[in-house]
């Protein structure tokens, strides 16, 4: 396979045409959502605490939902109960929200509640709406309702999901970014664009399903920890070619920290039972839980070859199955010979 001059020129320098003004997906938000004037003259009488905090549980909000408001956002509790909170909830009502969904959004984000005026709520739904459709009822969209509308998403969301239409992404791409990375959404519009460009550069097809996803990895780190994040595949023996080879199939793995890349490969080829060609072939398994799967399912394959139950083979696939059939293979039919095994008790703890 051979690299072409501009895959060289995107893994060597990502500083070429990158936009000056780039920023980290925080500092780069300049449309957030003005504080409601409303609740700015504070009102902290124990009467009007407890009237909210009232009117909330009458609302199906639960006794943890209101200790949690109660520590992180106790102002909330003394907020206008008529003017600020009320108009709020009766709109999510009137939605069709149910009692436990409404409790949900205010607890994914209180703010919501008194950082925005019912007027902003009111246009961000409309929006979500027209862009998500009935989706926008689905509960993965829902658990981070709240977040979506302390934001401008006429000046965010709106010309980053048209973008993503224009260059031919499926709906149901963008929509794996609503339900998985929902605030990379909101990347100001110039940004997402060079994020698009620079997957473009390493040659992933943009009808592929996997292109949100390399778009993702791409524009959630600086230049300078991208290039670091390169650094350690380097140092594992990847090359140029390696690496965009990798990062066209498996770009969820260039999400992952420096430190659990090193540790994962660290711990894969210090055990003796693998090489750095098998990181080549199989890279995703660097995505598993080092301590949560890959380190007890290795000590059940070594302990069964100690007992002379199976001989070890190198592959993926018992670190890719899931846990209950792992047990059912590898742990039950020997627990009542292999006392050894005893460690894993249940499921859950492979």
């Amino acid at each position: 396979m051979s690299i072409t001059k501009i895959q060289r020129i995107t893994l060597i320098s990502f500083k070429t045409n990158y936009i000056s003004n780039h920023t980290p997906l925080l500092s780069s938000f300049s449309t957030t959502a003005q504080p409601d004037k409303q609740i700015l003259a504070d009102e902290t009488s124990p009467k009007k605490s407890g009237s909210v905090a009232s009117f909330l549980k009458e609302s199906g909000f639960s006794d943890t939902l209101l200790a949690k408001i109660e520590k992180t956002r106790p102002k909330l509790l003394t907020s206008k109960l008529e003017q600020t909170i009320k108009p709020k909830i009766n709109f999510f009502q009137n939605m069709g929200l149910s009692a436990t969904q409404i409790a949900d959004v205010v607890s994914a984000d209180p703010r919501i509640l008194t950082r925005v005026s019912i007027q902003f709520i009111e246009r961000s739904v409309t929006v979500l709406k027209k862009v998500l459709g009935d989706k926008m009822y689905d509960s993965r969209i829902l658990k981070n309702f709240g977040w979506f509308l302390n934001y401008d998403l006429d000046k965010t969301l709106v010309p980053n999901v048209e973008f993503m239409r224009s260059c031919g992404i499926e709906q149901s791409q963008i929509l794996q970014l609503f339900y998985n990375y929902p605030r990379f959404l909101l990347h100001k519009e110039e940004n997402f664009k060079e994020f698009v460009r620079r997957v473009d550069e390493m040659g992933v097809d943009r009808e592929s399903k996997l292109f949100v996803y390399a778009v993702r990895p791409v524009g959630s780190m600086s230049l300078e920890s991208w290039e670091q994040k390169l650094e350690v595949f380097r140092g594992l023996g990847y090359t140029e070619v390696d690496i965009i080879s990798t990062f066209r199939k498996f770009p969820n793995v260039f999400a992952l920290s420096e430190r659990k890349i090193k540790e994962t490969a660290e711990f894969l080829l210090s055990s003796g039972r693998f090489d750095s060609s098998y990181i080549f072939r199989y890279p995703y398994v660097l995505i598993f839980s080092l301590d949560g799967r890959l380190k007890p399912r290795l000590r059940v394959l070594e302990i069964l070859e100690r007992e002379k139950i199976l001989k070890f083979k190198p592959t993926t696939t018992v670190f890719s199955i899931s846990d209950s059939k792992f047990f059912a293979k590898f742990v039950r039919p020997h627990l009542d010979k292999v006392k050894d095994l005893s460690f894993l008790v249940s499921d859950a703890e492979i």
